[in-house]
Order: structure tokens, then C-alpha cells, then sequence
């Protein structure tokens, strides 16, 4: 199975910082410490990929229940 995000635990102790820059209210770029990215698609992406790597939007859930007469 893919994660979408990586775990709390193993992601960096440090914050990165991200500068969003918007036009009329829609985002237009976003700058790293490494990089300008622009374009809806590119913004995207990288968004996701350091999300990804902070472990933002992950959640564990664990569900033990009976539907009618059948364990789930």
C-alpha cells in the first residue's frame, strides 16, 4: 500500500519554510529555501511532495465494530 503522507515520527525535526505568492487570490508561485516553483500544476506537486515529507494530513484511524451479524 502507497502512503500518502510519511510518518509523524520519522519526518525532519526542523520546519521548512514555504512563501506562497498570490495574484487576485489565486496562488501564482511558491518559493523554498531551494527553489521558485511556478504554474497550478508545479505548485501542486510540490506542495504535496513537502507535505508529504512533514507527515501533514495523515491520519491513522483503527475500527474494530459489528455491522448486523457480520465482524468488520
Amino acid at each position: 500500500m502507497v502512503q500518502m503522507t510519511d510518518n509523524p515520527l520519522t519526518a525532519p525535526d526542523q520546519p521548512e519554510e514555504i512563501t506562497i505568492e498570490f495574484e487576485k487570490g489565486i496562488p501564482i508561485s511558491l518559493k523554498t529555501a531551494n527553489s521558485t516553483v511556478t504554474g497550478s500544476v508545479h505548485l501542486f506537486d510540490t506542495l504535496n511532495k513537502i507535505g508529504k515529507k512533514h507527515g501533514i494530513g495523515r491520519q491513522d484511524l483503527v475500527e474494530n465494530r459489528y455491522i448486523g451479524e457480520h465482524r468488520i
